[in-house]
């Protein structure tokens, strides 16, 4: 399956939607894990543990997000790239 998001796409990122207890799982979030800025889709998995997933598996694994340098940015409304 080809990525939703490639490199070098624009994305439209709502910052209103930045509660964590809002987060719609399955859907793609901008967020920071420390200085780190990632735009990945957002799931729990297991105890409640909030994972980030990838939809390239090979350049970038499903990881669980380290909840202690993470702050939620907002939710990917819109993704644009260029036409060649």
């Amino acid at each position: 399956m080809v990525p939703v998001i490639q490199d070098g796409d624009v994305v439209l990122v709502d910052m209103g939607q930045n509660d964590l207890r809002e987060v719609r799982e399955g859907k793609i979030y901008a967020f920071s894990e420390g200085e780190l800025i990632r735009v990945k889709r957002l799931i729990y998995k297991g105890s409640g543990e909030l994972w980030a997933i990838s939809d390239n598996k090979q350049t970038s694994p499903d990881s669980p997000i380290d909840m202690a340098t993470f702050a939620l940015i907002g939710r990917v409304i819109w993704v644009g790239h260029e036409v060649w």
